[in-house]
């Protein structure tokens, strides 16, 4: 690795190899998108029971959210992320 990496740093097109491994990067993140739950709860994670239940509904389902103790700050920031959030387990 760091022989590869001196090889690298020091040939005259070492800006041009970077910056076609970040086009390549963020490419292939572009292309396969996903999301990732750190949280320990995993609350942003559907259980295996609710996707199996979810594939059987053949209605739109609608969600009410109740927000408890949000100041009017918060949920400026609050509310596009959960949109974007719900738009994705629309899929």
């Amino acid at each position: 690795m760091n022989k590869a990496f001196n090889k690298i740093w020091s040939s005259p097109f070492w800006l041009l190899i970077i910056l076609i491994i970040l086009f390549g990067v963020n490419w292939a993140a572009s292309v396969w998108h996903t999301r990732l739950d750190f949280t320990n709860e995993k609350r942003f994670t559907l259980s295996n029971a609710s996707k199996q239940l979810l594939k059987k509904v053949k209605e739109p389902i609608q969600v009410d959210v109740f927000l408890k103790g949000i100041t009017p700050v918060a949920s400026k920031n609050y509310h596009p992320a959960q949109k974007i959030y719900y738009r994705s387990l629309k899929k």
